[in-house]
């Protein structure tokens, strides 16, 4: 038997919930809704908040309505007017696919996280298991039954095997903001990652000159470091392998001939840029609570919501609901959880 949804306003979850309610009701994100065609609007906000609250309650969109429908003060309470039926919140969250839902979802994260003094930005990248809820200790199923359904065989390095996708993050470090996002299939190798999560990231005019990227062991190529450096120009602080003689990383940068032509910017930046990143490199296990934050932010996501596993089974359907649990996680960061402390201290609630 389900536990009943039973508002409470001296509970700081319900205060929380209430605080992201109000910025989906807001006139900036109903603009946003406009903006990416996600339309009628009042329809929108109506079925969001209703997807929002089931993930923040870890439970079935169908359960979240039928509570709603069965408890007026509840409705009145967090400001339902009228409940649509599940197959209906269904039905319009397919009518728009995951590029409009994402364009969404970072537009609105980009304007609840107020600009910070643009000096040198750290920008945290690392991936999770997106698990598809298929029960395969039971029942066998082959490589070719699953490429049917559009599902994969995948590995973890914490869970080992799963059937299911990977996300990308990337996560600004000061403000816990998620910056963009990539899901694939399986389990593609984060080193083949680096540069497609780096090229969203160039796209969006989100990274400039100088910025810091910060990034675990599974993303090490000495291909991912030249680059970094020459074609974003930024510092790319992935950590070595513990094996992995440091000198070895740094003799990859050899002076490029194009800069012994003639004395410019490129040049002072290329010198910069290296600089700085043999300065860190050296010391990249002083960086490891750093890059922790992003972990943090997945365990909440996953321990504190509850969502470990998803009863979706397409990639469109996993896309769209990964991104607004990442939209969902983001607002509470926004509303005084950035700290590492404050998210696991909410993991474990």
């Amino acid at each position: 038997m389900k536990i009943p949804i039973i508002y409470d306003e001296k509970d700081p979850k319900w205060i929380l919930l209430l605080n992201i309610f109000k910025i989906i009701d807001s006139r900036k994100i109903h603009q946003e809704f406009t903006r990416n065609g996600i339309k009628p609007v009042k329809k929108g906000v109506v079925n969001f908040k209703i997807v929002l609250m089931s993930m923040f309650f870890a439970s079935d969109i169908s359960y979240v309505v039928s509570e709603l429908k069965r408890s007026h003060e509840l409705r009145k309470s967090l400001g339902f007017n009228q409940v649509p039926k599940s197959n209906q919140i269904y039905e319009f969250l397919a009518r728009f696919n995951q590029k409009q839902i994402l364009e969404f979802v970072i537009k609105t994260l980009n304007k609840e996280f107020k600009p910070i003094k643009r000096g040198k930005r750290t920008v945290l990248i690392d991936g999770t298991d997106i698990q598809v809820d298929m029960n395969w200790n039971k029942q066998n199923y082959t490589k070719k039954f699953l490429e049917k359904k559009g599902l994969y065989w995948a590995k973890s390095a914490s869970k080992g095997f799963y059937i299911g996708f990977k996300l990308t993050l990337a996560l600004d470090y000061h403000t816990g903001q998620p910056l963009t996002m990539l899901i694939h299939k399986g389990s593609k190798h984060d080193s083949e990652l680096f540069p497609e999560i780096m090229e969203k990231l160039r796209k969006r005019r989100i990274i400039r000159n100088k910025d810091i990227i910060i990034a675990d062991k599974g993303y090490i190529s000495f291909n991912n470091y030249r680059e970094g450096i020459l074609k974003y120009k930024i510092v790319p602080l992935i950590f070595p392998k513990e094996n992995m003689k440091i000198n070895k990383i740094l003799s990859q940068f050899n002076y490029p001939l194009e800069y012994f032509k003639v004395k410019n910017k490129k040049e002072d930046i290329y010198k910069e840029l290296v600089s700085k990143f043999k300065k860190l490199i050296t010391k990249w296990k002083k960086f490891k609570k750093i890059r922790g934050k992003i972990e943090d932010f997945f365990k909440l996501t996953k321990k504190g919501l509850k969502n470990n596993k998803f009863h979706k089974y397409t990639k469109e359907s996993i896309a769209k609901t990964s991104y607004l649990l990442v939209l969902l996680t983001g607002l509470i960061i926004k509303q005084g959880y950035n700290e590492s402390e404050s998210m696991q201290k909410l993991s474990e609630t």
